[in-house]
């Protein structure tokens, strides 16, 4: 039992669930987003699996949708609250557009990423993610309290990709 055999095991797994499951059924943004990721590694290990490629263009474009629905002058987000695990969405669009090359995928990565760091400011400028008791939705004042430890990693993440793909900072 080595490492190939760990690997031949997941891909079973993996091939299998996907053969299973009509991934574009997923109903949940983040579920979307997680599976956008998933599928996106799953292509950095399997190159040549463009029937990947072509999940991760759907899904990603149902996110891009709900953001258009959800989006306007002053809310650049995919909801009308913001609540937990939020960087999960533009990151999957970061990915999504490193694959299929889709630039209105980038486009609104960089929009939401930039509007969610720019409400995880305090009133005092200092870095603050938005908090569980109450969450921020739209048009009313950011939960400060019960921040979800999701957040720092998933945004750190976000913007690791964000500066891989656009050189921004």
């Amino acid at each position: 039992r080595g490492p190939h055999s760990f690997l031949q095991f997941a891909t079973e797994i993996f091939e299998k669930s996907i053969s299973r499951h009509n991934l574009l059924e997923v109903l949940s943004i983040r579920g979307r987003a997680n599976t956008v990721l998933g599928l996106y590694y799953y292509l950095q290990r399997f190159p040549e699996a463009h029937d990947i490629e072509e999940k991760i263009n759907a899904l990603a474009a149902k996110n891009v949708s709900t953001w258009r629905d959800h989006s306007d002058g002053e809310w650049k987000w995919f909801e009308p609250v913001i609540c937990y695990d939020n960087a999960i969405l533009p990151h999957a669009l970061f990915h999504a557009h490193e694959v299929t090359g889709e630039d209105e995928y980038l486009q609104v990565a960089v929009e939401s990423l930039d509007f969610l760091i720019a409400k995880c400011r305090n009133q005092d400028g200092h870095f603050s993610l938005v908090g569980n008791e109450g969450w921020h939705r739209k048009g009313k004042e950011s939960a400060q309290f019960d921040q979800q430890p999701i957040d720092a990693c998933g945004l750190v993440e976000a913007c690791k990709a964000a500066f891989r793909l656009t050189g921004r900072r």
